[in-house]
Protein backbone atom coordinates (compact mmCIF):
# COMPACT_ATOMS: atom_id res chain seq x y z
CA UNK A 1 0.00 0.00 0.00
CA UNK A 2 2.80 2.10 0.83
CA UNK A 3 4.60 1.59 -2.42
CA UNK A 4 1.92 2.20 -4.54
CA UNK A 5 1.36 5.68 -2.80
CA UNK A 6 4.89 6.43 -3.78
CA UNK A 7 3.96 5.36 -6.91
CA UNK A 8 1.26 6.63 -7.65
CA UNK A 9 3.20 10.55 -6.23
CA UNK A 10 6.23 9.57 -8.69
CA UNK A 11 3.95 9.37 -11.60
CA UNK A 12 1.51 12.74 -10.26
CA UNK A 13 5.34 14.39 -10.14
CA UNK A 14 6.84 12.75 -13.52
CA UNK A 15 3.20 13.98 -14.96
CA UNK A 16 3.09 17.86 -13.94
CA UNK A 17 7.35 17.98 -14.82
CA UNK A 18 6.05 16.63 -18.20
CA UNK A 19 3.55 19.52 -18.83
CA UNK A 20 5.50 22.11 -17.00
CA UNK A 21 8.47 21.25 -19.68
CA UNK A 22 6.22 21.07 -22.39
CA UNK A 23 5.10 24.26 -21.65
CA UNK A 24 8.06 25.71 -21.31
CA UNK A 25 9.11 24.59 -25.04
CA UNK A 26 6.28 25.64 -26.51
CA UNK A 27 6.78 29.18 -25.00
CA UNK A 28 10.55 29.36 -25.98
CA UNK A 29 8.95 28.07 -29.46
CA UNK A 30 6.79 31.08 -29.85
CA UNK A 31 8.92 33.53 -28.56
CA UNK A 32 11.93 32.16 -30.86
CA UNK A 33 9.45 33.01 -34.07
CA UNK A 34 8.83 36.26 -32.77
CA UNK A 35 12.78 37.26 -32.68
CA UNK A 36 13.76 40.03 -35.02
CA UNK A 37 16.21 38.62 -37.02
CA UNK A 38 17.22 42.16 -37.98
CA UNK A 39 17.06 44.96 -35.78
CA UNK A 40 15.61 48.04 -36.57
CA UNK A 41 18.47 50.54 -37.34
CA UNK A 42 21.07 47.67 -38.13
CA UNK A 43 22.52 48.06 -41.40
CA UNK A 44 23.56 45.55 -44.28
CA UNK A 45 26.79 44.94 -44.84
CA UNK A 46 28.24 43.75 -48.39
CA UNK A 47 26.89 40.86 -49.50
CA UNK A 48 27.52 38.37 -52.78
CA UNK A 49 23.91 37.19 -54.34
CA UNK A 50 24.17 35.14 -57.44
CA UNK A 51 21.00 35.94 -59.90
CA UNK A 52 19.38 33.62 -62.52
CA UNK A 53 22.27 33.94 -65.28
CA UNK A 54 24.40 32.58 -62.46
CA UNK A 55 26.38 35.93 -62.36
CA UNK A 56 27.64 37.11 -59.25
CA UNK A 57 26.17 40.12 -57.96
CA UNK A 58 27.79 42.29 -55.16
CA UNK A 59 24.75 44.03 -53.42
CA UNK A 60 26.91 46.86 -50.64
CA UNK A 61 25.20 49.21 -53.33
CA UNK A 62 22.15 48.63 -50.60
CA UNK A 63 23.57 51.54 -49.14
CA UNK A 64 22.58 53.76 -51.56
CA UNK A 65 19.95 56.73 -51.49
CA UNK A 66 16.92 54.91 -53.29
CA UNK A 67 16.21 52.16 -50.67
CA UNK A 68 15.17 48.30 -51.13
CA UNK A 69 12.57 46.20 -50.58
CA UNK A 70 13.69 42.74 -49.48
CA UNK A 71 11.40 39.57 -49.20
CA UNK A 72 13.95 36.71 -47.97
CA UNK A 73 12.14 33.30 -48.01
CA UNK A 74 12.71 30.10 -48.83
CA UNK A 75 10.62 27.95 -51.69
CA UNK A 76 9.11 25.01 -49.41
CA UNK A 77 8.27 27.46 -47.24
CA UNK A 78 4.38 27.58 -47.07
CA UNK A 79 4.24 31.47 -45.17
CA UNK A 80 6.62 32.67 -48.08
CA UNK A 81 3.89 31.33 -50.74
CA UNK A 82 1.10 32.78 -48.83
CA UNK A 83 3.34 36.60 -48.67
CA UNK A 84 3.83 36.29 -52.23
CA UNK A 85 0.48 37.85 -53.54
CA UNK A 86 1.42 41.06 -50.72
CA UNK A 87 5.38 40.92 -52.29
CA UNK A 88 4.20 40.68 -56.00
CA UNK A 89 1.63 44.19 -54.83
CA UNK A 90 4.00 46.18 -53.22
CA UNK A 91 7.08 45.21 -55.47
CA UNK A 92 4.51 46.02 -58.48
CA UNK A 93 3.75 49.65 -56.27
CA UNK A 94 7.12 50.43 -55.21
CA UNK A 95 9.02 49.51 -58.10
CA UNK A 96 9.69 52.98 -59.48
CA UNK A 97 10.94 54.35 -55.78
CA UNK A 98 12.53 51.40 -54.64
CA UNK A 99 14.73 49.01 -55.69
CA UNK A 100 12.53 45.35 -55.05
CA UNK A 101 14.03 41.98 -55.09
CA UNK A 102 14.17 38.51 -53.46
CA UNK A 103 16.42 36.35 -51.26
CA UNK A 104 15.87 32.84 -51.75
CA UNK A 105 17.42 30.12 -49.42
CA UNK A 106 17.56 27.70 -51.81
CA UNK A 107 19.76 25.43 -54.14
CA UNK A 108 20.48 27.67 -57.33
CA UNK A 109 18.40 24.94 -59.06
CA UNK A 110 15.23 25.06 -57.28
CA UNK A 111 15.47 28.84 -57.17
CA UNK A 112 15.45 29.02 -61.02
CA UNK A 113 12.66 26.90 -61.19
CA UNK A 114 10.68 28.69 -58.78
CA UNK A 115 11.32 31.75 -61.24
CA UNK A 116 10.19 30.51 -64.09
CA UNK A 117 7.26 28.30 -62.38
CA UNK A 118 5.79 31.10 -60.24
CA UNK A 119 4.33 34.47 -60.58
CA UNK A 120 7.03 36.55 -58.78
CA UNK A 121 7.41 40.47 -60.12
CA UNK A 122 10.72 41.03 -58.80
CA UNK A 123 14.16 39.77 -59.82
CA UNK A 124 15.30 36.24 -57.28
CA UNK A 125 18.53 35.80 -56.06
CA UNK A 126 20.32 33.53 -53.82
CA UNK A 127 22.83 33.85 -51.46
CA UNK A 128 26.49 33.07 -52.87
CA UNK A 129 26.96 31.13 -49.27
CA UNK A 130 23.38 30.35 -47.85
CA UNK A 131 25.04 29.52 -44.25
CA UNK A 132 27.09 32.62 -44.02
CA UNK A 133 24.13 34.28 -45.31
CA UNK A 134 21.76 33.24 -42.90
CA UNK A 135 24.21 33.05 -39.94
CA UNK A 136 24.99 36.77 -40.48
CA UNK A 137 22.05 38.39 -41.02
CA UNK A 138 20.39 35.77 -38.40
CA UNK A 139 17.57 35.10 -41.65
CA UNK A 140 15.72 31.46 -40.97
CA UNK A 141 14.73 29.82 -44.10
CA UNK A 142 11.25 28.71 -42.34
CA UNK A 143 10.30 32.22 -41.86
CA UNK A 144 9.23 35.08 -44.57
CA UNK A 145 11.56 38.39 -43.77
CA UNK A 146 9.82 41.43 -45.95
CA UNK A 147 12.74 44.02 -44.75
CA UNK A 148 12.58 47.96 -46.27
CA UNK A 149 15.92 49.00 -46.64
CA UNK A 150 16.36 52.69 -46.91
CA UNK A 151 19.61 55.07 -46.02
CA UNK A 152 21.64 52.35 -45.11
CA UNK A 153 19.89 51.04 -42.41
CA UNK A 154 16.37 48.88 -41.94
CA UNK A 155 13.60 51.05 -41.56
CA UNK A 156 10.80 48.66 -40.96
CA UNK A 157 10.66 44.89 -40.90
CA UNK A 158 8.34 42.06 -40.79
CA UNK A 159 8.58 38.20 -40.10
CA UNK A 160 6.03 35.75 -40.89
CA UNK A 161 3.38 35.76 -42.80
CA UNK A 162 1.81 39.37 -43.81
CA UNK A 163 -1.20 40.29 -42.45
CA UNK A 164 -3.31 43.23 -44.57
CA UNK A 165 -2.25 45.70 -41.96
CA UNK A 166 1.41 44.55 -42.00
CA UNK A 167 1.52 45.50 -45.69
CA UNK A 168 -0.63 48.57 -45.14
CA UNK A 169 2.16 49.51 -42.65
CA UNK A 170 4.86 48.33 -44.85
CA UNK A 171 3.70 50.56 -47.81
CA UNK A 172 3.11 53.66 -45.57
CA UNK A 173 6.36 53.43 -44.64
CA UNK A 174 8.14 53.13 -48.50
CA UNK A 175 5.76 56.36 -48.80
CA UNK A 176 7.66 57.98 -46.12
CA UNK A 177 10.99 57.52 -47.77
CA UNK A 178 9.42 58.30 -51.41
CA UNK A 179 8.78 61.93 -49.64
CA UNK A 180 11.80 62.39 -47.90
CA UNK A 181 13.74 61.71 -51.23
CA UNK A 182 11.03 63.99 -53.66
CA UNK A 183 10.13 67.18 -51.19
CA UNK A 184 6.48 67.81 -52.38
CA UNK A 185 6.02 64.13 -53.16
Amino acid sequence: MKNQAYLILIVSLLLVFSGIIFNLARQNKILKSQLTSLALGQSIDYFDLVDMNETVIDKSVLNREKGSLIFIFSRPCSICNANTIFWNRMAEISKDDVEVFGIVLDDFPQVLALSKNKKINFNLFVPANIERFIGEFRVYSNQAHSILYYNGKVESIAVGELSGESYTEMMRKVKRIVRKKKPGV
